[in-house]
């Protein structure tokens, strides 16, 4: 899925971005200072591969979906 940032998110748990923004399922909001910043921890962890899975939102997700 592309969109503002123009990137491939990989994380199954986004559900949108907007400037210096991100929002996960269940409401979860991160908001970075600046472009700077979201596009760094985007790259390192929304839009990567493997990297979403280092990231403490989707891991406490994944931990509520595997308890259910």
């Amino acid at each position: 899925m592309n969109d503002y940032w123009h990137r491939r998110w990989c994380c199954p748990y986004y559900v949108r971005s907007r400037r210096h923004e991100v929002q996960c399922e269940y409401g979860n909001r991160l908001r970075l200072p600046d472009d700077r910043a979201a596009m760094r921890y985007f790259a390192e962890f929304c839009a990567n591969l493997s990297g979403w899975r280092r990231c403490s939102v989707a891991c406490a997700l994944e931990q509520h979906y595997e308890g259910k």
